[in-house]
């Protein structure tokens, strides 16, 4: 499988640094088509999975929607025992105290919700992706700040101390909101998405409250 060597290759490459060193590891999972060691789907009794609630006529019966979110789960789950090797392996290793750590994912995915199976659709629950930081000094909480994924390399390199390029740079760090989680912050994000090279982009921007879409 792509992933469980993308991990193997990182495990091998965090053993042999000697130094400070940056990783990024991408997976590919939960992508279509979704399929996983059959463990990780084991973790789910099928009729236990939440159907959508039906927007008109998706071509799909109850049991190809419930198959279809079984598998997208368990490839979920197959990713997070993944990020788990590698934070093992820093646990292993004495590294994770002096490790900055970031998750996040490049778009959400519509499982039926609103009618559509993909990732297309500019709603929160494509756009909405998790972001999860650790590292020395962070404290552990939660904020309901807006930040976008550009803001992410300008937030690593003021954690790390370096100075960031007077140009190139539309993103903002977010470190502040680290320490101070209420504090105020962006008012909106935007995103876009273009199905294939043929197709107009699609907008959107998003406040707390707000969402709105301009279908080209």
């Amino acid at each position: 499988d792509l992933d469980a060597r993308t991990t193997k290759h990182a495990v091998k490459f965090i053993k042999k640094s000697d130094g400070p060193f940056f990783l990024a590891v991408g997976f590919s999972k939960p992508h279509a088509p979704n399929w996983a060691p059959k463990r990780w789907f084991d973790l789910y009794d099928l009729q236990d999975i939440p159907l959508p609630v039906p927007i008109g006529n998706d071509g799909m019966t109850d049991q190809q929607r419930k198959d279809s979110r079984l598998a997208y789960y368990a490839c979920v789950s197959f990713i997070d025992n993944q990020v788990e090797i590698l934070l093992d392996t820093l646990d292993e290793l004495g590294l994770s105290d002096n490790t900055i750590i970031v998750f996040s994912g490049d778009h959400g995915y519509l499982l039926g919700e609103h009618g559509v199976w993909n990732k297309h659709a500019l709603y929160n629950l494509t756009s909405r992706v998790p972001l999860l930081i650790s590292g020395p000094g962070i404290h552990r909480s939660t904020t309901q700040g807006i930040v976008e994924h550009i803001d992410v390399l300008p937030s690593l390199l003021e954690l790390c101390g370096i100075p960031k390029p007077s140009t190139g740079f539309d993103g903002i760090s977010f470190v502040p909101l680290l320490s101070n989680p209420d504090r105020s912050w962006k008012s909106v994000a935007f995103t876009e998405s273009i199905a294939n090279k043929n197709s107009a982009i699609d907008h959107a921007l998003y406040t707390e409250r707000y969402t709105y879409i301009e279908d080209e």
